[in-house]
């Protein structure tokens, strides 16, 4: 992917048993539990577009959730290409929308795209110092069959009340 924000959430990926090119495989889904911090959700999902090659263009959302009146509740979530272009921020104070397709060919505002990329190198150095590989590490050897419930579930499975921790 290559920006210092994909670079962990890949490391993350990777600690917690994930594919290699997990952002091929149509839908993926991943949900670390690092407490005292709020839980971190990263999916990825093929959209309607096509890349120059003609290959479907790879979504990636990751967002910290929590519960409000019984509403779960994104703060932050962000969405961006695989290849770490953002697309859009949403936080409590608001949203920002830096890259959108038209005719589809892909539309970039720098300056928005450039203030959403310096949060996102922030929130990178965060997700380090705040243990989530390792969380995602812990997580993965605690329960191995995790992951491949946590794949069945977004590919349409059942993952059951095993996975409530």
């Amino acid at each position: 992917m290559g920006t210092k924000f994909t670079e962990v959430i890949e490391g993350i990926i990777k600690a917690a048993g994930g594919p290699e090119g997990y952002e091929k495989e149509g839908h993926y889904h991943l949900r670390v539990e690092n407490e005292p911090y709020m839980p971190l959700v990263i999916e990825s999902w093929d959209g309607p577009q096509r890349d120059e090659s003609g290959l479907p263009v790879t979504y990636i959302s990751v967002a910290h959730y929590f519960k409000q009146n019984g509403d779960t509740v994104p703060d932050p979530e962000v969405l961006i290409l695989s290849n770490g272009q953002p697309i859009e921020i949403s936080q409590v104070l608001g949203y920002s929308r830096c890259a959108w397709f038209e005719k589809g060919r892909l539309q970039v505002n720098p300056v928005v795209s450039k203030d959403i990329q310096g949060f996102l190198n922030i929130w990178a150095k965060n997700l380090k110092e705040q243990g989530f590989v390792q969380a995602a590490r812990r997580q993965a050897l605690d329960d191995p069959e995790y992951h491949k419930r946590l794949n069945e579930f977004a590919h349409g499975g059942n993952i059951g009340p095993q996975i409530t921790r």
